[in-house]
């Protein structure tokens, strides 16, 4: 869980580039379980309910797939690594925030060597998180996977596939 909250804060900024810089024709609800392919990789952000009460718990996964047919030799994001991240899982990022919140970006330089993973070919790399409703706040779920390849064929250093924010309303 500490984990997610600080890959949270520096997931933001991605997030918020991402979704400035995206254009499709659905909105923050259709985005529910819904697989978004990116090149070799895909990503599905599901939450157990959009519309939930106070004392409610509210619970999203989040799936990443390396489709590429290949392993990639992958080292973990900065955020992760500093937030004491040592497995494929720490890739990967969520956090509830309150809809229509920006809360900014903090840059977390970690030292390198940064920790090493083998995404193999085919995986598939779950993660959970449950929010408990304490107030009548909407919410939005904002989710990705960071990675850094040196042996993947891309433009860039760093690999990154974001989905867009899920709303959830609060009654």
């Amino acid at each position: 869980m500490k984990n997610l909250n600080i890959a949270g804060i520096a997931l933001l900024a991605a997030l918020l580039f991402f979704s400035a810089s995206c254009e499709d024709n659905l909105n923050e609800e259709d985005w529910n379980g819904k697989e978004l392919i990116m090149g070799d990789f895909s990503l599905t952000v599901t939450v157990d309910k959009t519309d939930a009460r106070v004392g409610d718990t509210v619970t999203a996964t989040v799936v990443f797939k390396n489709l590429s047919g290949r392993d990639i030799d992958a080292e973990l994001p900065h955020w992760a690594a500093a937030g004491g991240g040592q497995s494929k899982e720490d890739i990967l990022s969520a956090v509830f925030i309150p809809a229509g919140t920006d809360i900014g970006y903090i840059d977390i330089l970690f030292t390198p060597p940064l920790p090493r993973i083998l995404i193999e070919s085919g995986a598939v790399i779950e993660r959970r998180l449950s929010a408990y409703i304490s107030e009548a706040v909407n919410l939005e779920i904002h989710a990705g996977a960071f990675f850094y390849s040196a042996n993947y064929p891309s433009n860039h250093y760093g690999e990154q596939i974001i989905s867009k924010p899920i709303r959830i309303n609060i009654q």
